[in-house]
């Protein structure tokens, strides 16, 4: 009789009103459970991590490298960056911050400015707003409006709004027709607006502006060495500036909440290989008889400590495979549970104003699933050894005497 039969039977259970097989249930469950959490957990993670990479960053410049003069002079001095193979798109822009008031609300905002016609034939802000957003702007005189912003305000397609921008130790007022509405999802909707460097020029609003071109490259997290490179090619007087400085804290949020959560909870899969240990102990116990039975007919050492590394092994692997379907079923429809618990109780969990997303993104990677399974079968199975070694202590003569 091999060692794996006896231990499928002892894992599974025959007598399952004996308090070994309800604990060996028991530690199977655990084990599910702190793997399917571990699992959804770091989809979570990985779904903070892809849209502050596909939304955020699409919205906001990698590197803004800013001239000492005007931007006419930008296309002389950047000439090399065509043969710079990690550039994906530079076009200008110019930036104002200030007021925006509409019927007596007011709120802060950041109004960026850029080339319809650059961004449209090269940008990258078109993949997150699309193509319509430049024609529009570059046709008519006005701005597009964040989706959050537009609702606090109360202000709707069609209507003018009113910007308040310093000017010396007065203010400037200029009135803007919102064309659109546009929504990303994340925290840029409720403070930023897009217009076109034209219209800033008609407002008289053009030369109080921050100006400069807007770089998009494949080196994203080493924007700043890119930056200095580039610097390193231009004229005296250029000056720049990375995604980091404005949004890099949000990254490390994201990356540093992802390490501690994933820390805890795989604290958790080790409590759960410590029930795996009590029930190997419980069991053990339990099966005294049938162990002093065993090396009564000449089962060794060796087949003992196997028997039970066994069971602690297939707790692990019934454990991980429920927990990894859980997991992978809770990562693939967590947003979609959340937006209907949204709905269902009229409340939302996420909002801009204090996340840096309006909704809870889930983004399921496989290798996690294999590593998370792997660990806790691995722990499972060294969590087994201490009872497997315990056992060798039973004394056949003095179970059985009682039998």
């Amino acid at each position: 009789m091999s060692a794996l039969f006896i231990a499928r039977r002892y894992v599974f259970g025959v007598r399952l009103h004996r308090m070994g097989s309800t604990v060996s249930l028991l530690s199977v469950v655990g084990l599910a459970l702190g793997c399917s959490v571990l699992i959804a957990v770091l989809s979570v993670m990985n779904g903070f991590d892809r849209e502050l990479r596909e939304k955020i960053l699409t919205m906001v410049p990698h590197i803004k490298l800013l001239p000492p003069g005007e931007l006419e002079e930008w296309a002389q001095d950047s000439a090399f960056l065509s043969e710079d193979a990690d550039i994906i798109s530079a076009t200008p822009y110019a930036e104002l911050t200030g007021l925006v008031r509409y019927r007596g609300e007011a709120a802060p905002l950041l109004l960026w400015a850029v080339d319809p016609m650059q961004e449209f034939q090269s940008g990258q802000l078109k993949n997150q707003l699309g193509d319509e957003v430049f024609q529009q702007l570059d046709q008519q005189q006005g701005l597009i409006l964040g989706s959050e912003l537009a609702s606090s305000l109360g202000v709707a397609i069609g209507e003018s709004v009113t910007l308040i921008t310093p000017d010396g130790s007065a203010a400037q007022f200029a009135g803007f027709e919102v064309l659109d509405i546009f929504s990303t999802g994340t925290e840029l909707d409720r403070r930023m607006a897009i217009t076109s460097l034209s219209t800033l020029r008609a407002k008289a609003l053009y030369d109080g502006a921050n100006k400069g071109i807007s770089l998009y490259t494949t080196r994203v997290f080493d924007a700043y060495t890119h930056a200095y490179q580039i610097l390193e090619q231009l004229p005296r007087g250029y000056r720049a500036s990375t995604w980091t400085s404005s949004h890099g804290n949000l990254f490390e949020a994201i990356q540093m909440s992802r390490y501690l959560v994933a820390l805890i909870v795989f604290l958790l899969l080790g409590i759960a290989a410590f029930n795996v240990i009590a029930s190997l102990m419980i069991t053990s116990a339990d099966r005294q008889s049938d162990i002093a039975i065993l090396k009564t007919l000449g089962a060794e050492s060796k087949f003992l400590v196997q028997l039970f590394s066994l069971q602690g092994f297939l707790i692990g692997v019934i454990g991980a495979f429920f927990g990894a379907l859980l997991g992978i079923a809770l990562s693939l429809s967590l947003t979609d549970i959340v937006g209907v618990l949204e709905v269902l109780l009229d409340r939302q969990f996420l909002q801009s104003n204090i996340y840096p997303l309006n909704y809870l993104p889930a983004q399921l990677i496989w290798s996690q699933v294999f590593l998370v399974s792997l660990v806790a079968i691995l722990l499972s199975t060294a969590g087994s050894l201490y009872p497997a070694l315990r056992v060798l202590s039973v004394q056949p003569a003095e179970t059985l005497r009682y039998e």
